[in-house]
């Protein structure tokens, strides 16, 4: 299950000429199953019968290419996360061997897409020279007939969509591809059923050995729109959704979550963040989350100062007890990002209800047994009893501010050794809450 955040609060004013900095947007997921469909349905579908003609019936056990291509997709997806950094299949393979594994997967996946280009435009212009065989040109006696012209043509009408940037753009294109395609399908059905052409099914064969290779080629190249998927990855807005895309679900203990992050948003807050000196940025996380993609935090740690996250974040509580801790401080941290802890509110809270009503265990258990960089607090007590050594911030309102020069930070006074064991803590569930 993969948890959402909320929209990200901005914590710094902008000036009315910077605001429309903030207007752009990445893929969504309808844009995504718009790329994903059209590039694994497409052209491969009217291919589909004729493998079956070719291969015989038997030939359909090769839909497990789609079953394959699932699954892959899936790897392909926690590959992409396991480290900062990743997001191609170059980049895997030099993850994995080395600049030597970089070179051959790209040699290998750059002849494949130059390949599958070359069949695209062949296939075009060889339908459109059926539809005008009369076509030609004539250049300075260089006569060019429709099949080469054609050619040209479709190779100059696709040549400005490599130069973009945001795959987004594109979705709209595989919009007509997709809507192209079950038009197709509806017109192959239409001549089978009502046009009484019919399905000859008692002249194919169970199975064509002799041409069994052409419908193994032909299964696999409906499948050949897998070498965009990281691409596609990459262009979405929700990454927590892609696998979604892919038809499938994360398991309940596996909590994560998610930034929704917009590319031109992005954009302009790294740069904010290293031209100015003047202000941080910081990132509020709502949800209790447990644990954080590094493809997450890494884009993070690229735009913002600091992350403060909840109480729960940090220590989950089932029924009201602590049960556990969570990594998620150590995992913001090995990314340069300081981390705080929200909200300290227990000047009110009687003792028996709260089993760190005593702020010195409280603060000790986050910011020395957990290591936070700090906490957040709405009580000038608990603030005013904890000056001296680790630095705090202060919530007010919406924004949250780092106290600097005009408060003095908030320290432990006399810190615990280390928390209690986490045998005598009530409770003992492995699972946190709302998991």
């Amino acid at each position: 299950m993969m948890m959402g955040l909320e929209e990200l609060k901005k914590l710094i004013p902008l000036l009315d000429a910077e605001k429309g900095f903030f207007s752009g947007s990445t893929s969504d997921p309808s844009d995504s199953h718009m790329c994903c469909v059209n590039a694994l349905y497409g052209v491969g579908i009217l291919s589909t019968p004729y493998a079956v003609k070719e291969g015989g019936w038997v030939g359909l056990l090769l839909f497990l290419f789609g079953v394959l291509s699932f699954y892959t997709g899936i790897l392909l997806r926690y590959c992409l996360d396991s480290q900062p950094g990743l997001e191609t299949y170059p980049d895997i393979g030099q993850a994995a061997f080395g600049t030597t594994g970089r070179l051959i997967i790209s040699i290998i996946l750059y002849v494949e897409l130059y390949a599958c280009c070359v069949e695209y435009i062949i296939w075009e212009s060889d339908n459109l020279s059926s539809l005008f065989p009369n076509a030609h040109l004539n250049l300075g006696g260089l006569i060019l007939n429709s099949h080469y012209l054609f050619a040209i043509m479709i190779a100059l009408a696709v040549l400005p969509t490599v130069w973009l940037r945001d795959m987004s753009v594109l979705s709209y294109i595989s919009a007509g591809g997709v809507v192209a395609s079950i038009l197709a399908v509806g017109c192959l059905f239409w001549v089978g059923l009502v046009d009484n052409v019919g399905f000859q099914i008692e002249t194919t064969k169970a199975l064509n050995l002799s041409s069994f290779p052409v419908a193994i080629g032909l299964y696999g190249y409906c499948y050949s729109g897998h070498a965009v998927f990281p691409n596609i990855y990459t262009s979405m807005a929700k990454r927590s959704q892609y696998p979604m895309v892919l038809l499938t679900r994360k398991k309940k203990r596996e909590i994560l979550f998610n930034w929704s992050l917009k590319q031109i948003f992005r954009g302009v807050l790294k740069l904010f963040k290293a031209k100015t000196n003047r202000h941080e940025v910081v990132y509020e996380v709502n949800e209790n989350i447990c644990d954080a993609l590094n493809s997450t935090i890494s884009e993070i740690s690229e735009m913002a100062n600091s992350v403060v996250v909840g109480k729960e974040s940090v220590f989950p509580k089932n029924a009201g007890f602590l049960v556990d801790q969570t990594d998620i401080v150590v995992k913001l941290q090995v990314f340069k990002l300081p981390v705080y802890v929200q909200l300290m509110n227990n000047e009110f809270i009687s003792k028996p209800w709260d089993f760190f009503s005593d702020p010195y265990v409280e603060i000790n258990s986050y910011v020395t047994g957990a290591n936070a960089d700090g906490v957040v607090t709405d009580y000038p007590a608990t603030a005013a009893r904890y000056r001296s050594l680790f630095q705090g911030v202060e919530r007010e309102g919406w924004s949250i501010q780092f106290w600097k020069d005009r408060v003095k930070s908030i320290a432990v006074e006399e810190p615990h050794s280390k928390l209690p064991p986490k045998s005598v803590w009530p409770g003992k569930s492995q699972e946190c809450d709302g998991c």
